[in-house]
């Protein structure tokens, strides 16, 4: 949205010159006038600085740091060296130059001619000259000269084939050749026409990666995300930057591409060797673009990282695009993610937040499907059962509290997984229905043992209030006590699930976060009391004895400790089964 055009009165005068002004908007355009003076995080003591220490801006900040420090890097001052001083470090260190040989270019671009290919020409050429056409006839000039020009366009070949292994040899250490030359023009105008360029020779360029990229890459192969490395660079680059980050070596051409797998290899097609290549040297925009649209195709999430223009289609087409710190405007417009400090560790961190939210929806979803089970069924078997009638107020009190209990689970301290995760509802309701069924027996039995028979009475001594001729026995099916007491069974029980269903081992070896194991401590107070006090005529209910509170707490534990049990039998199943058919 554009903004409306508003007049604005004229300030003062400015009494900066327009030069000075545009310089000034340029530094703040690139953010120098946020930069603050820093110093050099060395021990000044022993100026021990090495090279790699001039890549470290923690160490070292070559456009901030103030001039004192470099003074004392260098031992010297703002007058420069003494004669003498510079004289001992001549003779220490010798002159500041790069040894090199003087050598003939003609001299030089003679020597492509001595290997044996060269040989056998430079005899042919003299056979051609002097025995070819014997009996005084004249030499055969034709072939002669034909025989030198391949020899000169020989040694020119030498010369690139030269070249091209230089720069591989600086690219197997993972080192960039950029070639140097120059060109005399006449005058100052440096772009009038010269001479003609002059090969100088190549400079090795290290582009080191940066400092968290391994443990970046180290982690996310720890947590199942395969990582693959897409680079415009020279394979042989790519190969060592491969190794060094932990990556493998196992790279292809960007050929490869559009000429599929060599016959007779290991790859049936061009998808198995993209899904198992470590990487891609060489590549151009539409090569990252098929690549990322390839791994789609094969039903695989793919996320990618990126800077430049040429990564936004790329980006735009990846399920979850990434703009690292200092990307162009098109790549920030095409990816998902747009990050604004260096580094790639913030992928990590991401990925370990969402499934830590998965994990936590995951506990919910089983929880919430398992209650509605228990609920469901439970109160459907004792109402065809046992003609039970339980109150629908108390059922609003057990939704109410669960409700306040499980709203925690979305600060919950869970276990992020170390593989990716995916929905599957077959496994939840699988889960659901299980513990469902099982909360279900609990209930079931305990109101089949109240109503049949005399066991409490006759171990615990407990009565129903309702029934003093026979008090072992409530006075009917649906006793406001024996309401009460299911009720109070349902509410701990229910509620104690949340600590089975949110760890993938034994409940107590994950300790729940403190808001969690609030909520319930106070739930399963409040659901105490009412039970102990609670006589409230309009919902059919009467308060129990401490006597039964007391047996229902230790029915539920008994109840609760084996249902860690079915958890794991459950994995080694049910769930097992389900797992080796998706994959």
């Amino acid at each position: 949205m554009s903004a409306p055009n508003v007049e604005k009165e004229a300030g003062p005068e400015s009494l900066v010159s327009p030069a000075e002004e545009k310089k000034k908007r340029e530094y703040k355009d690139f953010g120098h006038d946020e930069e603050k003076p820093t110093h050099a995080n060395v021990d000044m003591s022993l100026i021990e600085l090495k090279a790699e220490d001039l890549y470290d801006k923690e160490k070292v900040d070559l456009e901030t740091i103030v001039v004192e420090d470099v003074f004392k890097l260098l031992q010297s001052d703002e007058n420069g060296l003494s004669t003498e001083e510079a004289q001992r470090r001549l003779e220490i260190f010798g002159p500041n130059k790069l040894e090199q040989e003087e050598q003939n270019p003609f001299l030089q671009f003679l020597s492509f001619m001595w290997n044996p290919l060269s040989w056998v020409m430079e005899g042919a050429a003299l056979v051609a000259i002097v025995l070819s056409n014997g009996g005084g006839q004249p030499p055969d000039w034709e072939d002669f000269v034909g025989i030198v020009l391949l020899l000169f366009i020989n040694s020119t070949i030498e010369l690139e084939n030269r070249l091209e292994a230089d720069v591989e040899e600086f690219a197997s250490r993972g080192l960039r050749a950029l070639a140097v030359a120059y060109e005399e023009v006449d005058g100052d105008d440096h772009e009038a026409d010269g001479n003609g360029f002059e090969l100088i020779g190549l400079l090795a360029i290290f582009d080191p990666p940066r400092e968290d990229t391994k443990q970046t890459i180290d982690d996310a192969l720890a947590l199942g995300v395969k990582v693959k490395m897409v680079t415009g660079d020279q394979l042989a680059i790519a190969k060592e930057t491969g190794r060094r980050l932990g990556l493998g070596d196992h790279m292809y051409p960007a050929k490869v591409l559009k000429d599929g797998p060599a016959p007779g290899g290991k790859h049936m097609n061009l998808d198995e060797m993209i899904l198992d290549a470590d990487g891609f040297a060489g590549v151009f925009p539409e090569h990252k673009y098929e690549i990322v649209k390839r791994l789609q195709g094969l039903g695989h999430l793919c996320a990618m990282t990126g800077d430049g223009a040429n990564d936004a289609p790329a980006l735009s087409r990846a399920n979850v695009g990434i703009a690292v710190e200092g990307a162009t405007d098109a790549a920030r417009g095409a990816a998902d993610i747009v990050l604004t400090e260096p580094g790639l560790s913030t992928i990590v961190h991401a990925i370990r937040g969402s499934r830590i939210i998965f994990q936590r929806m995951r506990n919910y979803s089983i929880y919430a499907c398992a209650v509605t089970i228990r609920i469901v069924v439970c109160f459907a078997i004792l109402a065809f059962a046992f003609r039970y009638d339980f109150p629908p107020f108390m059922v609003l009190i057990i939704a109410l509290l669960n409700d306040g209990t499980i709203m925690t689970l979305s600060v919950d301290r869970v276990l992020p997984s170390m593989t990716p995760d995916s929905w599957d509802l077959a496994e939840i309701f699988s889960y659901a229905i299980a513990y469902g069924l099982y909360l279900t027996a609990s209930t079931v039995a305990l109101v089949a043992i109240i109503l049949k028979t005399t066991f409490f009475y006759d171990k615990f001594g407990v009565t129903f209030d309702g029934n003093p001729t026979n008090p072992g026995y409530p006075t009917s099916n649906n006793d406001p006590q024996v309401h009460m007491i299911v009720y109070l069974q349902v509410a701990i029980i229910s509620q104690a699930l949340i600590f089975v269903t949110r760890s993938h081992g034994f409940f107590f070896m994950e300790r729940p976060s403190y808001a969690l194991m609030g909520a319930f401590c106070i739930a399963q107070l409040i659901s105490s009391i009412i039970a102990a006090y609670a006589d409230w005529g309009f919902t059919d209910i009467q308060t129990i004895s401490g006597g039964w509170i007391g047996i229902v707490w230790v029915w539920n534990i008994v109840w609760f400790l084996p249902l860690d049990l079915i958890k794991f039998a459950m994995k080694a199943t049910i769930i097992k089964k389900m797992r080796e058919r998706h994959s």
